[in-house]
Formats: structure tokens, sequence, C-alpha cells
């Protein structure tokens, strides 16, 4: 009677143990799962109700937990009026470039839509005597910050390559996409040295 009593335990300690062994098992690869290890992760499928993780031994194993998917949109980046400046004015400086070449093929990727429809080379260009020199711009302002901009440009013109003389000009500068384009340019008075 005691080998008997000494088997049962035996089979007794031996089913405890297979069942603590699944159960370590079941534990482990729990705990794998939702980690989410992402050395073996090819897909993720996320759904409200379901969620599946399927690694490179093509069996799909159901998560533990089920959390709602979500998705984090980056927020817009913030820009100062310092960098609205800069850029304003880069258009500007690029647009001038092709202003004092009198070509107005050039200036088009610098220009809204409107103004390039309502320009024509000829008036673009102007008269070529005397010539455009250089050009400064003397003050860039906020008409609605980040979105309209005037910029005064001094344009210095040139005879027989002197200077002889200028006209603040006023371009008006708008907000475009992701940049600025030049919306009209309005020639000032000429002042003779």
């Amino acid at each position: 009677m005691h080998e008997n009593r000494q088997g049962k335990y035996t089979w007794l300690i031996i089913i405890l143990a297979i069942i603590a062994l699944t159960l370590i098992g079941f534990i482990v690869r729990g705990k794998f799962v939702k980690s989410g290890n992402t050395a073996k992760t090819e897909t993720v499928a996320t759904d409200t109700n379901n969620v599946t993780t399927k690694t490179d031994d093509t069996a799909a194993t159901p998560a533990k937990t089920m959390t709602p998917a979500t998705t984090t949109v980056p927020a817009a980046p913030v820009v100062s009026e310092a960098d609205n400046i800069a850029a304003v004015n880069k258009v500007v400086n690029s647009f001038l470039t092709a202003w004092k070449q009198r070509s107005l093929d050039d200036a088009k990727p610098f220009m809204t839509t409107a103004y390039f429809n309502s320009t024509d080379q000829s008036s673009f260009a102007g008269v070529s005597s005397p010539s455009r020199g250089r050009t400064e711009i003397t003050s860039t302002k906020a008409v609605t910050a980040g979105q309209k901009y005037t910029v005064i440009v001094r344009s210095y013109q040139n005879l027989q390559g002197a200077e002889i003389g200028y006209s603040d000009n006023t371009l008006d500068v708008v907000k475009a996409g992701s940049g600025f384009l030049v919306n009209s340019l309005t020639e000032g008075k000429f002042i003779q040295n």
C-alpha cells in the first residue's frame, strides 16, 4: 500500500509539473506577443475589435489585450515671424534677379498665377535704357503675419555703367502653399542722383 501511495504522488508531481510548465509557456508566449518583438514582426493588422500579430513563422497569434488603434498626427511646425520674413526676402531676391534680367519666364516660379497671367514679357521687361542695376530690400512688413507682406525695394538704374538714380518699388508677397510668391510689383517715382 505504501508503494501505491508513492506511485500516486509521483504521478501527481508529474501532472503538476506538466501543468506548471504549460502555464509558464503560456505566460512567456503571452509576454512575447504583448512585447511586439519588432525584430520578427512582419505585419501588424489592427482593428478596434481584433488585434493580431504575424511573425516569421506564418502562424498568427491573437494578442492578449485589445487596444483601439490610434494615429498620431505630427503637429505643424511652428514658424517664427523672423523665418517668414527670411522666406519672403528670399523669394523677393530670386524674383528681382529675374526682373533685373528682364526675364518673365525666369520670374514665373516666384510669382502668383494671377500676377503672371496679368503680365506680358514687354511690360515686364520695360525700357532697355537705362538698365536695371542693383537692388536692395529696405523694409519687409507683415500686412497679415504669416500670410501677406509688403516689401519695399530700392532699385537703382544705370546708364553707361554709372548709377543715375533709383526708385523705391513696392512688392506684395502672399503665402502660397508652404512658401511665398510675389503677387504684384508697383514701381515708385524715379529719383535722379
